[in-house]
């Protein structure tokens, strides 16, 4: 079944015929599909585009940044095109270029850092053309080694059409620049995708859309990622909706229920995920599931794996009390959760993070998550005990210590970390202290762990 675009839609052509596919499957794609194919050039926002010069002891006014460009889908003739969110955020000006080379401004209606999609509109009143309008496929029926088709701006040039096939599903990406996404299921090609061809979208033979062309990988040659239109598609219609995308929340800090954890919990394998830790007052805690439980069902609905359960949790309504089926000594049962909203994620540049977070959260320059969250595992999916260092910021104690991303922090001042509550608990009564506290780590990739003694900084 194919996914429908974003909210009302003119009807689009249909799909290739298989006398087209098999004539030229190749061209008659490209044919087909680079219409509904734009160029976004973007100028980002800057903090300040003024700054005091002390030599000539006046304003001056700085240089303005170069353009970035990328792609996006046309998805409806009232002028709605898909992209990535890092591609359009924090713009100040966005001008999009049609196949046509006729060039309009556009706004963004929203976006979601989460999945790195955006939705943008067309400041026009002009209807597009039928054939300007991409046809949205189903990206769960793809199956690996299925030829696909690329096509973007990379590098400037634009509508470059690539080929490939699906290498692989269900991937998950430690890092992307310009902001790793929270909710992960990339499909992988090798068909080429490089700079500026973010946002484009990745069709099947049938010039129908089925991911969103995202990331690539620089060491690695046909290495390059693309978001599922299934996914994509669904938070484009929240986006023009309501501007935003609202996501349930329970509080589980889930891990994958490995063969041995599986039998050691007397549960099946593949069948549910771990609840590594439970956050204290959580939607979770309040309904009474434990740490080591397993989580086999959130509102009725199978959880096979981490990725289904975060997308089975976000899925849910805030506010809405919800079964959760679990596994506990063996035994089934079905408790009762109210859910909550999903609270946004942090920021994922070093701007934004010293920024937004609070001095609490940054105390000695440090991020942390909480084992088994989608952050902490793109950071050190090996970590085992402690919470995990996401971020550390530029220039702090940390930092000067050589504690790195991904390294684990067990204790502060003797007490043991198992949570981020624990940890923030720490860092407000130690804050101010005024002499070094002392910190027991575990460098990521080793077996044993070190002391550093940190001293806060004004």
């Amino acid at each position: 079944m194919g996914i429908s675009a974003v909210g009302a839609q003119t009807p689009s052509r249909g799909a290739l015929s298989d006398g087209e596919m098999l004539t030229g499957p190749f061209i008659a794609v490209a044919e087909h599909l680079r219409p509904t194919v734009v160029s976004i050039s973007v100028r980002k926002s800057r903090d300040a585009d003024n700054f005091w010069d002390p030599e000539r002891g006046s304003v001056k006014r700085q240089r303005s940044a170069p353009p970035q460009f990328g792609s996006g889908v046309i998805l409806s003739a009232d002028g709605y095109v898909l992209t990535n969110n890092h591609v359009i955020d924090r713009a100040s000006t966005i001008r999009v270029t049609l196949s046509d080379n006729t060039e309009y401004s556009a706004r963004i209606v929203g976006q979601d850092p989460e999945t790195d999609i955006a939705l943008i509109r067309l400041l026009t009143n002009a209807r597009l053309r039928d054939d300007q309008i991409a046809q949205m496929g189903d990206s769960d029926a793809l199956r690996v080694g299925e030829w696909v088709v690329a096509i973007g701006n990379p590098f400037g040039f634009q509508r470059t059409v690539s080929a490939g096939v699906v290498s692989a599903k269900g991937r998950l990406l430690e890092e992307i620049e310009g902001g790793t996404p929270s909710f992960q299921d990339f499909i992988q090609t090798d068909a080429s995708i490089n700079p500026g061809n973010s946002g484009g979208p990745l069709a099947n033979l049938r010039g129908q859309v089925v991911g969103i062309n995202t990331a690539y990988r620089p060491s690695g040659v046909g290495v390059g990622f693309a978001i599922p239109i299934s996914l994509a598609s669904k938070v484009a219609k929240e986006l023009r909706e309501t501007g935003h995308v609202t996501r349930g929340f329970l509080g589980v800090h889930p891990q994958e229920l490995t063969a041995d954890l599986a039998e050691a919990r007397g549960a099946e394998p593949g069948r549910g995920v771990l609840a590594g830790d439970v956050q204290k007052g959580s939607p979770a805690d309040q309904g009474g599931i434990r740490r080591g439980d397993v989580i086999l069902e959130v509102g009725g609905q199978r959880v096979r794996d981490v990725v289904g359960y975060l997308r089975a949790v976000a899925d849910l309504r805030p506010g809405a009390r919800t079964p959760i089926g679990i596994l506990r000594d063996g035994r089934p049962m079905t408790l009762s959760c109210v859910i909550r909203m999903r609270p946004p994620p942090p920021p994922q540049d070093r701007e934004e993070a010293e920024a937004g977070f609070s001095r609490e959260k940054l105390w000695m320059g440090l991020v942390v998550h909480d084992r088994g969250t989608i952050e902490a595992r793109r950071a050190n999916d090996e970590a085992d005990e402690g919470v995990v260092v996401t971020y550390v910021a530029p220039g702090s104690a940390s930092e000067e210590k050589g504690i790195g991303l991904g390294d684990a922090i067990l204790e502060v001042e003797g007490a043991r970390v198992s949570t981020v509550t624990d940890y923030q608990s720490l860092s407000r009564r130690l804050e101010g202290r005024g002499r070094p506290v002392l910190v027991l780590i575990r460098k990521k990739g080793e077996e044993v762990t070190t002391f550093v003694a940190l001293r806060e900084r004004n």
